[in-house]
């Protein structure tokens, strides 16, 4: 009976300690297991991240699979009671979740299964069982074993490297492509997928390798993508970038590729860009199988004619394998027949046999050479015909002149006569065109045709170090002798500067001088020295020591040592470095234990007597006058120079030429200067045997012994050198990052016993599979690869390799995305035969390249179909999909297929751009591709095929997403967060426990990726970082003056020193390093605030316009420090033409820089820094005196957010860095702003929102806001309540039945309700907006309503009031014109109608308002916290209409006002002028004006008024400081003035109007006072 208590116990212990988790994938295979080798489909796989040691460039995602059928083994149930199992029932009594059992290695399809009977309930899975496997068993039923295990292994990856550390996998013979009819040589010769088209035919009974190679040739690629030698396209960003993963399958992209390459890089366990790489075509293999070629040979050897006898056959197989081969001649002269096919199979092209005559004469290295014997052509005429020598019907020829051979190419230890014969290879075998390439190919633009041959090759073969035309025409192409093809050929050559001639750079480092030596230089060779010669640093200027080569300036030679006239010697960089760099030694003073042996004044230095030989103090004034002084010339230093480090330097007197020894053979007993005086000075009766100038013996040396021993030692004087500042430190928290070191293998006890004598797998894994434990039986099986199949892994499979690197745009950085790569294909069914799913993370894998496997559903595959690569991204948060990516897998006839390129994920407001309108669809939605032009469908769940037709059920999770079936009917689910697993039933706690701190959010790693140390990574806040976001980042608080003009955005460099060791040789590291931001500045506080998480010691801000201050100098960087820095325009770093005059500005930089500590002296001590074309510049003070201390700084460097700009309305896009940025900003045109510039200041109308968007504080309270948020507080209110004061009083004035008797009276009684609106709409605007924008409101669906609606109602509102004040004149014109034949009734009806009329058209004619707003979230740069803006954006047409329209409520209410005005008082006086029978003049006229001018002087008031609302519609100034933004709000608030003042136009001027409203105040007091007595 099952002990449940042994059980928990057990599931405590895996979950308490570290064990490796064997979690095999797709239990569940095809019922075709007889057919097994041909299902491409892989089952029964473990899965990890391979090449571990390299993860940081690089993840590779490699599945290791059963080779056989889990069904072929018998697993017998006897042992059920060694092995404790419990049923789904038991488990769930229990309480294990499925969580659970994955860390007991239980397969995932098992958990899966359990999960789902949690679920459903599902009473037919109740009696499915668990194993309880214990280490290294594993598997459904615990029948497989590792036989090589330690128990100390924490992970899958640590059992597989050490399995390959201890059985190598190339010894276990040949693997073999079997999908290509090719008869290679004897068993078990076969042919090998990499020498498929490589330029040779290997098999012996056709061209069946190379029948379809030609179309390689004819690839063309992109101009961003590199071409491989073999035809294939990659990114140019991939090339050189890796060595251990090579991304062109024959390796062409990295620089060092021959097989040494493996033997520095080893990696034990196959690995992608090994398994999938083709190493150096030889005449035997281009397999990079180390012992490939040796197992070739020796099945030449394996059989032998009768007639030669085995010690023939066996002295030429040693002649072939074997180093030093002369050895074996002897034997093959004495036993070998005269002549003899020697293998008796071809050994070149597929068809050329080797022929040795026994008795011919060896060459000058004392090798026995070939004939070449062939039926068939193989060279151009050029070899010596053999006509003694016929052997079945074929014709030989001498072998060519080899050149160049080395002792070396014969002695080496594993090659021997091999190298011999594949420099005969290599000269024959560009003789031979490309199998089947057609010749009316060979003139089209990408092809070469190489001289005196009918051979074309690819342009890309052009200098590319490896010749491909028979006369090596390829390689020699020069300017002079072909110009044209030379300029299209330019960017392959390197130019040299000391030679004035190119060379192709292959030749650069190449051991061999190609550009010619200047002196001891070589420039394509050394390249430390190269560098250093050419490279102008300000460190090393004027130090004594020339080390810049000439340079020619205005036709002088000018040097680093050159005009050092007013160069300050003694400074940062040359004080103490043990050289007289001035010419009295003052930058050495106090730097030895000189000065602590005698006191001389600071115009005298320390000097030993000719004639006492005792210390005393010389005046500098005989510092270097020619005329030794002093005892070992320490006063005249120039006695003893050195080039670079000074060896001896102890001046023998009256010595010509100077004989200078080293401190070393100083007192050490023995003269060595001919007068003896390296042993005056020394101590005597000494019981030493070695110099008192030893370090154990310094100790005992008088102060005079002391001083020459110190002040003589030696120094080397260093070439490079670091920028560094005053009290700089190196602390542990400044070191520069280096590579994890990770120890993957942590044994505490000695490397395991492995249980298994030989390894019978191919480069797979061996496992025992037991069968039966109580009698011990079992069996054995592989794990195989991803290359490789069959029983013992001994076949190469079929198959796509991709490595893919992902750009994010750096809004997405944070967002984990689920990675879907499906293997398709073109038929109706859209089959997909193989996928691979991972997650990217920006922030965490931004420069990762995701190297993965694909397989086709069958083999062999078929090669008529069209397979490509499909791509689906989708958010791992939301499972919303973002965008799909096709690549097409060209030449199908490659056995392996390598596929590099980067993938752009899409922004999700892409995503509406990649629907399209077919509808073909049936179950699915038609979308385009978005690097290409072809469409797809995606299919609903359940529904799969071209065009969605194809019914399948679908097993995946209720939350997970189904996206398609396999062949086999597996569902691919795509996995939300937390879960994982192939139908995503499983979940990741990991997270749970809250690993991350300071509210980081935390997601969980791929399961497979293998890594006990860290399952999971945290996506920090601002203001924070670290493994566990658990460190603060430096908070920078930077104040500008308010006299200070500034850009509203401005760059933020932060300088970090980076040291490097100055004494070795090799060309340093970029130092310091320049990391760049770009921040907005706040127009509330004037002042910016940074998080900064990396080590800095300076701080310049650099503005749009070029200006640039300094902010901070730190020599020791401190974490996690809050910096608070007030900065005003003396901290301005000048441009250098504004400090000297132009003539001096426009000086070569190299004469220049000489004079800039005089720059800092002159303006001392006001000037902190400086700039000029190519230098940032400090003043500093050192020993007294003023000094410029430059750093290489590029002013034009941009980083552009890699051409993908998420800025809208033309904004400039800047990301923190040109690799995995982290934010980027928009550097926005005039008249926009806000994060994306998605914000416009111009036309926009009656909105606060532009007018006040950056001066409000988000969570401050009203008392704490700006100036001008306050002042517009006030103004609100002010205006409100005058507003709806003057609404009031017009309305009870106009409500009046008198009033409303005639249209005049409605039509301002409807004025008078729409001031009370608008005033009403006016005040819930501001503090709507006001409250919104201070404390972030959540409410969507209400700020959308106050988006949409407030402004358009205020506009409809405003436009109201103006039309019926036209209304009113107009009524006004029509009662006088008309007189008595006015009729009321009419008037009044109309007067009903008119207002719904006008506000219909308004509506109409500004509708578009709330239809093009939107609501937009912004996050606040410095805090985090998000805004939410109601902006409006107009296209140019609509932006046309909207002016049109705010033209016509404007002008046509104004005229129609104007010009009823003007008519009224025209009609009135004529009127009068008849009733008084007066003439009507000019005088009637301007009575007539001074008596109804207040008619005149309303409309012309309101036109005023409400001016500043349409200037602000066709301004095309927009705001720019806060100056303006004052000046904007009072036209604001102007708008809002006419309505303010019906009472005082309408009322006030009117008697009757007046009266009424008496009238009607007197009835509010009655009914008030009645209401309350």
């Amino acid at each position: 009976m099952f002990d449940m208590k042994s059980f928990l116990y057990t599931f405590f212990l895996y979950n308490i300690v570290a064990v490796p988790q064997l979690n095999f994938y797709f239990i569940d295979e095809v019922s075709i297991h007889n057919q097994f080798d041909e299902i491409g489909l892989r089952y029964n796989c473990l899965r990890f991240a391979s090449n571990f040691e390299h993860r940081s460039s690089t993840r590779d995602i490699a599945s290791f699979c059963l080779s056989e059928s889990s069904a072929k083994f018998s697993i017998e149930n006897d042992n059920d009671d060694l092995i404790q199992k419990i049923d789904f029932h038991d488990l769930k009594k229990q309480n294990i979740k499925s969580e659970d059992l994955y860390v007991w290695s239980i397969p995932i399809d098992i958990i899966e299964q359990y999960q789902s009977y949690l679920e459903s309930n599902n009473s037919s899975l109740t009696k499915q069982f668990v194993y309880n496997c214990t280490l290294p068993r594993f598997g459904p039923m615990c029948q497989y074993e590792f036989y090589y295990f330690h128990e100390n292994y924490t992970t899958l990856y640590e059992i597989i490297y050490g399995y390959y550390r201890s059985y190598p996998n190339d010894e276990n013979g040949l693997s073999c492509y079997i999908h290509l009819n090719c008869h290679r040589g004897y068993s078990p010769a076969c042919l090998d997928w990499t020498e498929i088209c490589d330029g040779k035919v290997d098999c012996l009974d056709g061209n069946s390798d190379e029948e379809h190679c030609w179309q390689l040739e004819l690839n063309e690629c992109t101009q961003n993508e590199y071409q491989c030698t073999i035809g294939q396209c990659i990114p140019n960003e991939f090339v050189e970038d890796n060595l251990i993963n090579p991304d062109c399958l024959d390796r062409s992209d990295e620089k060092y590729s021959d097989y040494d390459i493996y033997g520095s890089y080893y990696v034990p366990e196959p690995v992608f860009g090994w398994q999938d790489a083709r190493c150096k075509t030889t005449f035997l293999t281009s397999s990079c199988e180390l012992r490939r070629p040796f197992h070739l040979i020796n099945t030449m050897f394996s059989v032998n004619d009768n007639s030669v006898s085995d010690e023939c056959w066996f002295a030429f197989k040693r002649y072939f394998m074997f180093p030093n081969p002369q050895e074996y001649i002897f034997t093959i002269r004495r036993e070998c027949p005269l002549v003899l096919y020697v293998p008796d199979v071809p050994l070149l092209l597929g068809h050329v046999y080797t022929v040795y005559r026994t008795d011919n004469k060896l060459n000058s290295q004392g090798l026995l050479l070939p004939y070449l014997c062939s039926n068939k052509s193989f060279h151009d005429g050029s070899l010596e015909l053999v006509s003694d020598i016929l052997l079945n019907n074929t014709v030989c020829f001498a072998s060519p002149q080899l050149q160049n051979i080395e002792q070396s190419d014969i002695s080496d230890s594993t090659s021997g006569f091999i190298n011999i014969i594949n420099k005969i290879f290599s000269q024959i075998r560009n003789f031979n065109r490309i199998i089947n390439f057609p010749s009316n190919r060979c003139n089209t633009s990408n092809l070469y045709q190489c001289m005196n041959s009918s051979r074309c090759i690819a342009f890309h073969r052009l200098i590319d170090d490896i010749s491909d035309c028979p006369y090596n025409d390829d390689e020699n192409i020069s300017e002079d002798t072909s110009p044209e093809l030379f300029e299209r050929l330019k960017d392959k050559y390197y130019y040299c500067y000391y030679g004035k001639k190119y060379i192709p750079k292959t030749f650069i480092s190449d051991e061999k001088c190609d550009c010619g030596y200047d002196g001891d230089l070589c420039e394509d060779e050394d390249k430390y020295e190269n560098f250093t010669q050419r490279t102008i640093s300000f460190q090393i200027l004027c130090d004594n020591f020339e080390k810049l080569y000439p340079i020619t300036i205005d036709e002088e030679d000018h040097t680093d040592e050159t005009e050092c006239e007013q160069w300050e010697c003694d400074n940062i960089y040359t004080h103490c470095d043990g050289f007289w760099n001035c010419w009295d030694g003052r930058d050495e003073l106090d730097c030895d234990i000189s000065s602590t042996l005698f006191n001389c004044s600071f115009n005298t230095r320390i000097c030993v007597t000719l004639d006492t030989f005792q210390l005393r103090c010389l005046s500098i004034d005989k510092l270097n006058d020619d005329h030794v002084d002093c005892l070992g010339g320490t006063d005249e230093p120039k006695r003893c120079p050195g080039l670079y480090e000074h060896l001896g330097r102890f001046y023998c007197m009256n010595t010509h030429p100077a004989i200078c020894i080293s401190p070393l053979d100083l007192c050490d007993g023995v003269k060595n200067c001919p007068s003896g005086d390296d042993e005056r000075f020394c101590r005597p009766n000494r019981s030493i045997s070695d110099s008192i100038c030893q370090e154990n013996y310094r100790v005992l040396g008088s102060d005079v012994e002391k001083f020459f021993c110190e002040g003589l030692k030696t120094h080397r004087k260093i070439e490079r050198r670091y920028f560094r500042i005053n009290d700089f430190n190196q602390s542990s928290d400044d070191e520069p990052d280096e590579k994890e070191v990770i120890n993957t293998i942590t044994l505490d006890d000695d490397d395991p016993i492995p249980l298994l004598d030989e390894p019978r797998c191919h480069h797979g894994l061996d496992l025992r599979v037991w069968l039966n434990q109580l009698s011990d039986s079992s069996t054995s099986t592989c794990l195989c690869p991803p290359g490789y199949y069959g029983n013992q892994c001994q076949y190469q499979n079929q198959r796509l390799s991709l490595s893919i690197r992902f750009h994010v745009r750096t809004e997405s950085w944070q967002i984990p995305f689920a990675i879907l790569v499906l293997l398709i294909d073109d038929t109706n069914q859209r089959m997909i035969h193989s996928y691979e799913q991972f997650t990217y993370l920006s922030l965490r894998d931004c420069r990762i390249k995701f190297n993965l496997h694909l397989f086709y559903a069958q083999r062999p595959k078929d090669i008529n179909r069209n397979y490509s690569i499909h791509i689906d991204i989708y958010e791992k948060f939301s499972l919303a999909h973002r965008g799909s990516f096709l690549y097409p897998v060209k030449f199908p006839f490659l056995p392996v297929h390598r596929l590099a390129f980067i993938v752009d994920i899409p922004l999700i407001s892409d995503h509406k751009k990649s629907t399209c309108s077919a509808h073909q669809c049936k179950y699915g939605k038609c979308m385009k591709y978005f690097n290409s032009k072809e469409t797809f469908c995606q299919c609903d769940q359940g529904w799969s095929g071209e065009f969605c037709h194809i019914q399948h059920h679908c097993n995946c999770s209720s939350n997970s997403l189904c996206v398609g079936i396999l062949s086999d009917k597996r569902s691919i689910c795509i996995c939300p967060k937390n879960q994982f697993g192939s139908r995503c039933y499983l979940r990741n706690r990991i997270c749970e426990d809250f690993p991350c701190e300071n509210n980081a959010s935390c997601i969980p790693n791929d399961d497979f990726m293998g890594s006990n140390r860290q399952k999971y990574f945290c996506i920090c806040p601002k203001g924070f970082s670290g493994n566990h976001c658990e460190i603060g980042d430096s908070q920078l608080d930077i104040i500008f003056d308010n006299d200070m003009e500034l850009s509203h955005s401005v760059f933020i460099h932060f300088i970090r020193i980076l040291p490097f060791d100055e004494t070795i040789e090799e060309i340093p590291k970029t130092s310091p390093q320049r990391s760049t931001t770009l921040q907005t500045v706040s127009q509330a506080t004037n002042s910016i605030r940074i998080y900064w998480s990396q080590p800095f010691h300076l701080t310049f801000i650099e503005t749009l316009d070029k200006i640039y201050y300094l902010i901070i100098v730190q020599p020791i960087y401190s974490p996690s420090t809050k910096i608070k820095q007030k900065i005003d325009s003396s901290h301005r770093c000048p441009s250098i033409s504004e400090l000297v005059n132009e003539t001096f500005a426009q000086l070569h930089s190299l004469r220049r820089m000489k004079s800039y500590h005089v720059i800092c002296q002159k303006y001392s001590p006001h000037l902190l820094c400086f700039h000029d074309d190519r230098h940032l510049c400090l003043c500093y003070d050192f020993q007294g005196k003023r000094l410029g201390n430059c750093f290489d700084f590029d002013h034009n460097k941009t980083f552009d957010c890699s051409g993908q700009s998420a800025c809208e309305n033309d904004g400039q896009c800047f990301q923190d860095s040109p690799e995995c940025p982290k934010r980027f900003i928009c550097a926005c045109h005039l008249c926009f702003y806000g994060n994306r510039c998605q914000f416009s200041t111009s036309e926009f109308g009656l909105s606060l929102d532009a007018i006040l968007a950056y001066h409000i504080i988000v969570d401050l309270d009203l008392i704490h806001q700006t100036t001008i948020v306050k002042i517009s507080f006030l103004f609100t209110i002010l205006f409100v309540v005058l507003g709806m004061t003057n609404g009031i009083l017009s309305l009870i004035t106009f409500k009046s039945k008198r009033v409303c008797d005639v249209g005049c009276g409605i039509y301002l009684f409807g004025s008078s309700l729409t001031t009370v609106l608008t005033m009403f709409m006016f005040g819930l605007k501001y503090f709507v907006y006001l409250s919104t924008q201070m404390s972030t409101l959540s409410n969507e669906t209400f700020l959308e309503v106050q988006c949409y609606l407030l402004d358009f109602l205020l506009r409809i509102c405003l436009n109201m009031d103006q039309w019926l004040n036209a209304c009113v004149a107009i009524e006004r014109v029509t009662t006088v014109i008309q007189g008595a034949r006015f009729n009321k009734k009419e008037s009044k009806r109309l007067a009903k109608k008119i207002p719904i009329i006008l506000l219909i058209l308004i509506i109409c004619t500004s509708i578009h308002d709330p239809i093009y707003r939107r609501l937009s979230e912004e996050e606040n740069e410095n805090d985090n916290k998000k805004r939410i803006w109601c902006i409006v954006s107009y296209s140019s047409k609509l932006q046309i209409y909207n002016r049109v329209v705010n033209t016509f409520h404007f002008f046509a209410p104004f005229l129609i006002n104007f010009i009823s005005s003007i008519i009224l008082i025209i009609k009135k006086s004529h009127r009068k002028a008849r009733l008084y029978g007066n003439r009507y003049d000019r005088q009637t006229l301007w009575k007539q004006l001074r008596e109804h001018q207040h008619l005149l002087i309303a409309p012309v008031v309101l036109f005023l008024l409400a001016l500043p609302r349409l200037i602000l519609s066709y301004l095309s100034k927009c705001m720019n400081s806060t100056r303006d933004s004052w000046l904007f709000l009072c036209g604001y608030f102007m708008s809002f003035i006419p309505p303010m003042i019906t009472f005082l136009i309408f009322v006030l001027p009117s008697k009757f109007y007046r009266k009424e409203y008496q009238k009607s105040i007197r009835k509010y007091q009655n009914f008030i006072q009645r209401r309350f007595h």
